[in-house]
């Protein structure tokens, strides 16, 4: 079974760190992050940085240069060089899809018709899927509300979606 390759930002990866579920991202994808994040969010003393250093030794996430481009791409107009180099890895092709929590990313994702999820949605795909319990999901989901930043209609979406809705994110 090939397992889907996900692209994952750094506000992502530290909100799911954060909230315990960073491993169980990198046992149901393929976690591909680029450089600039991985620069970002392993930093020296900076909260969870072991975990993602850990991460990498042990090959649970990928960790991948964008390189520079040719020439300017619409990408560009993102505010941070993590965001942008997601998206670019994303372009590449070397991801099925992005998980990413910035909402200038996300809305960029959106217009381009990138395939993309926000970390609120992994732990609805994981009890979906039958990987997390009701309980789990529940606590999971109010540390992300507690965490990050979600608006009361993604939260609910989030809380909500279907099967069907998330299909293209789910576990191969």
């Amino acid at each position: 079974m090939i397992r889907k390759r996900s692209i994952v930002d750094a506000s992502s990866a530290i909100l799911l760190a954060k909230t315990g579920l960073f491993a169980s991202l990198t046992a149901t994808y393929r976690v591909v992050m680029a450089e600039a994040v991985y620069r970002e969010i392993a930093r020296e003393g900076y909260p969870g940085a072991g975990d993602f250093i850990e991460a990498r030794e042990q090959k649970a996430i990928r960790v991948l240069s964008a390189g520079r481009p040719d020439r300017p791409g619409p990408e560009s107009a993102l505010s941070g060089p993590g965001e942008r180099d997601t998206i670019r890895l994303f372009l590449r092709g070397e991801g099925d899809f992005v998980i990413i929590d910035d909402r200038k990313g996300a809305g960029f994702c959106k217009s381009a018709r990138i395939p993309y999820i926000n970390a609120l949605l992994f732990p609805r795909i994981l009890l979906l899927a039958g990987a997390l319990s009701n309980r789990d999901f529940r606590k999971r989901t109010g540390l992300l509300l507690k965490n990050g930043r979600y608006s009361q209609e993604i939260a609910a979406f989030a809380t909500n979606a279907s099967r069907k809705r998330l299909e293209r994110f789910w576990p191969s």
